[in-house]
């Protein structure tokens, strides 16, 4: 093993954790990571990755700049927008929430990393980093869907809809449609709706029950007489299936939604 990751190593670097101050500014004029008050950098490859024995094999990691924020936007939060991300940091035992734009992704050098140790007064709970990694891998992997179902969905109340309190309780919207051809306005899109809930929030029937009125107007919002079909249903993150995830596609991926020459359009 390389001296230099034996020390990456013993610094105790893994995903999701942040550089300091230190580290930033010698890396300021590769990536601009500046000090401004606010503005950190978070370690996003893949812990393997991070920690690989040898330096050579692995030179590179990839970082994220996020910057501080009075409050969240819940169009922004559960991968609901392909380049802006929302996420609480801990920070001083205080829960702070940062923006993320997926273009402010950069390359350092691993070796960085031997010579500090991360930030611990900044603490990224691991289901965050998950969300943080998959709205990266979003980027290449997102969904399009037929020019004639997007034109037939109401997509401004659909915005509106996902911008309420409420859809906080939503960790997720996944769609199922019965073709994706382009269908003639005569035949039908039939869809199905599924919204999932964490564990925790579906046991709070206050807040279950508001997931399932917001996933019920997002149906109505699709539903289009003879041309969109809707059914809907709400389940725990414990009743979604892999079978299902196969099937669906996530709405949080539905940026640009079409193949068509219309201009992309950001759903949520």
């Amino acid at each position: 093993m390389d001296d230099t990751v034996r020390i990456i190593r013993e610094n105790g670097w893994r995903q999701g954790m942040v550089l300091p101050l230190a580290a930033m500014s010698a890396q300021e004029k590769h990536c601009s990571c500046d000090n401004k008050d606010g503005v950190i950098a978070i370690v996003v490859s893949q812990s393997c990755d991070v920690l690989h024995h040898c330096l050579n094999n692995e030179p590179m990691v990839e970082i994220l700049i996020a910057s501080r924020i009075d409050k969240q936007n819940n169009a922004f939060i559960h991968r609901r927008h392909p380049r802006k991300l929302h996420f609480p940091i801990v920070q001083n035992n205080e829960t702070v929430w940062y923006e993320a734009n997926i273009c402010h992704r950069h390359c350092i050098e691993r070796r960085v990393l031997a010579e500090h140790s991360p930030d611990m007064g900044l603490q990224i709970h691991p289901d965050d980093v998950k969300t943080i990694s998959l709205w990266i891998a979003s980027r290449y992997l997102r969904h399009a869907f037929p020019d004639n179902f997007v034109k037939r969905i109401d997509r401004n109340r659909i915005r509106k809809l996902l911008k309420q309190e409420k859809s906080a309780y939503l960790s997720g919207i996944y769609l199922c449609l019965s073709s994706h051809d382009e269908l003639p306005d005569d035949e039908s899109y039939d869809v199905e709706i599924v919204g999932t809930i964490t564990a925790d929030d579906f046991g709070n029937a206050s807040k279950r029950e508001s997931a399932i009125e917001l996933v019920n107007a997002v149906a109505s919002a699709m539903q289009s007489d003879g041309k969109v079909e809707v059914n809907y249903e709400c389940l725990s993150e414990q009743e979604m299936t892999v079978h299902d995830l196969r099937s669906f596609s996530r709405m949080s991926d539905f940026d640009d939604l079409s193949y068509g020459d219309d201009p992309p359009v950001e759903l949520i």
